[in-house]
């Protein structure tokens, strides 16, 4: 099995290969576990099993054996298993993609979207929007630099849970993650205390985006952004219908940049930019 991996009140191992993906979940508080198997052949159907920890057949008492203690448990128990045809137990809905590039896009508002840009602000860190680097002069047009930083979220998934499932047999089936990612421990928090995504309720997936920008204008105040070059950080975030609750799964963190980070940390390369661009279209009326 992978290395163990801890999350709050959780630790997970599994395993997968050709012919299965497995993964299990113990909540360390009130001692109990879930176990969760796909076979790659069959991958329409997850097998689950819920179990306590006091009736684990211990072989030993050391840490290490205790995993192996467990996993043997649950594959002899596999008469105790439950079998669900993912397709009916999950109606998946992707929403409709939002221009996450668009720094003037109309943001839609909710309790969710609100807890994650806040996240976003206080893991990223927030910068006075429009603040001036540096200035430079060239054929008498004089451009400011600045930078300013934005956050946004937006759902763009729902499942909407047609049966019970285990919260880690939705992580192995649906989202077809292995134990390598701890996005277990995430949903298991969004799930609560039951462990559980209960039938009629929906988990909804967001992305967050952090958005770092530098541009220039041609006047102090606001203006047009001439060389606007962007990097972005973005997250998934999760929340459940039934709790309310959010969380964010930070391994899921992927960064880029616009047109490239090379003209992002380039003083020079953006004023360059900008000064070409002012050339090609000349003044333009604008609000950075």
């Amino acid at each position: 099995m992978s290395k163990e991996i801890t999350y709050e009140n959780y630790s997970i191992r599994g395993a997968e290969n050709d012919k299965v993906r497995f993964n299990i979940l113990i909540n360390n508080y009130d001692k109990t576990g879930q176990f969760a198997l796909v076979y790659q052949n069959s991958p329409d159907y997850v097998y689950e099993f819920v179990f306590d920890l006091a009736d684990i057949p211990r072989k030993s008492t050391t840490s290490s054996n205790l995993w192996e203690d467990i996993r043997a448990y649950c594959f002899a128990s596999e008469s105790l298993w439950t079998k669900t045809n993912i397709n009916a137990a999950v109606t998946i809905i992707h929403e409709a993609e939002e221009n996450t590039l668009d720094h003037d896009v109309a943001r839609k508002r909710s309790a969710e979207t609100d807890y994650f840009e806040n996240w976003l602000i206080n893991k990223c860190g927030n910068e006075y929007s429009g603040s001036l680097v540096t200035t430079k002069t060239q054929n008498g047009i004089k451009m400011y630099l600045k930078k300013a930083f934005q956050v946004y979220a937006y759902k763009n998934t729902t499942y909407r849970l047609n049966q019970t499932m285990t919260v880690v047999g939705f992580v192995t089936s649906v989202l077809g993650f292995s134990v390598s990612n701890p996005i277990v421990g995430v949903l298991g928090i969004i799930a609560g205390t039951s462990g559980l995504f209960s039938i009629n309720q929906s988990v909804y997936k967001y992305t967050l985006r952090a958005n770092w920008f530098k541009y220039c204008t041609c006047v102090s105040g606001t203006g047009y952004p001439y060389g606007l070059t962007d990097k972005f950080t973005f997250y998934d975030g999760y929340s459940y219908s039934k709790t309310g609750t959010c969380n964010v799964d930070t391994a899921s963190a992927s960064t880029s940049y616009v047109p490239s980070s090379t003209v992002y940390n380039s003083n020079t390369k953006i004023f360059n930019a900008a000064f070409d661009e002012y050339q090609r279209i000349g003044y333009q009326p604008g609000n950075f």
